[in-house]
């Protein structure tokens, strides 16, 4: 062969390339896949409206609340105003009578004069009229006075 020299190069050749069948079974596991992730995304979907729709019940709930709150505080705000009030009335009408009170006791005062005794030394006067007079003439009706 004329001078030339021939090298010889070893390949080695593995079998690294689907068979049909195998092709086929990853293509079933893909499309398994696909359709497991659409349930997911579905499901996933489905939680959020739970979710969404348990969150809107809370805040209903809170809502209720809220409203229930401030309908008893505004009850109880009303009830203490209307009981200070009652109070107020009654403070001002215990008021009014110890100023009219006063104002009998100063008429009465004014009656009497300055001379309280004056009455007491004429009843003791009566008395002793009448003592006398049952010594001097004893009536049966003033038998027992006397």
């Amino acid at each position: 062969m004329g001078g030339k020299t021939t090298k010889n190069y070893i390949t080695n050749i593995t079998e690294t390339g689907l068979g049909d069948s195998q092709y086929s079974g990853i293509m079933g596991g893909q499309t398994e896949i696909k359709s497991n992730q659409a349930g997911i995304t579905s499901d996933i979907g489905t939680l959020q409206t739970g979710q969404d729709t348990g969150f809107s019940g809370v805040q209903t709930g809170l809502d209720d609340l809220n409203t229930y709150l401030g309908e008893q505080f505004q009850g109880a705000n009303s009830q203490r105003f209307d009981y200070a009030k009652a109070n107020a009335d009654a403070q001002n009408f215990l008021n009014n009578q110890a100023i009219a009170r006063e104002g009998l006791a100063t008429d009465a005062r004014t009656q009497m004069g300055t001379q309280i005794d004056t009455g007491f030394q004429d009843m003791g006067g009566r008395f002793d009229t009448v003592r006398y007079q049952c010594r001097q003439r004893p009536i049966r009706s003033q038998s027992r006075l006397c």
